[in-house]
């Protein structure tokens, strides 16, 4: 049994998932189980100016959740975003165009066990610890 929050780690050596919140498992089974029940793969946005404030995304209908990096030496944020179809995907990328951050790559890819994570949750690990520290 492994207790862990880096959901890589437990792609590459897993054979079973409980994800934990709150105290209580909200979902389980093999990774690709937990994959597969996302459906659509992800919207993953490279955005600049680099911003950490992406709440907007949350009021969009069919998105499940996100997580956000920046890069400030190249003044990039990158949005991973867990979307139900494409019209959710184009309503997010609107959405941040509209907060004013110019969206200047996108692509989608296969889900991960952390986007499984944050379609469950809500939020990521960095944006909950961030959250909790306010």
């Amino acid at each position: 049994m492994l207790a862990t929050h880096n959901m890589a780690e437990v792609e590459a050596i897993c054979d079973r998932v409980a994800i934990i919140d709150k105290g209580k498992i909200i979902a389980e089974g093999t990774p690709e189980e937990l994959k597969r029940s996302l459906g659509v793969p992800a919207l993953v946005v490279e955005v600049t100016p680099s911003r950490n404030d992406f709440d907007m995304l949350a009021a969009i209908q069919g998105v499940k959740g996100f997580t956000s990096s920046t890069d400030e030496e190249r003044g990039i944020s990158t949005v991973q975003i867990v979307v139900e179809n494409d019209a959710a995907a184009r309503g997010a990328e609107d959405a941040m165009e509209s907060a004013g951050s110019k969206v200047v790559a996108s692509w989608r890819k296969e889900a991960t066990l952390e986007e499984v994570f944050v379609a469950l949750v809500g939020r990521g690990f960095k944006e909950r610890e961030e959250q909790d520290a306010a």
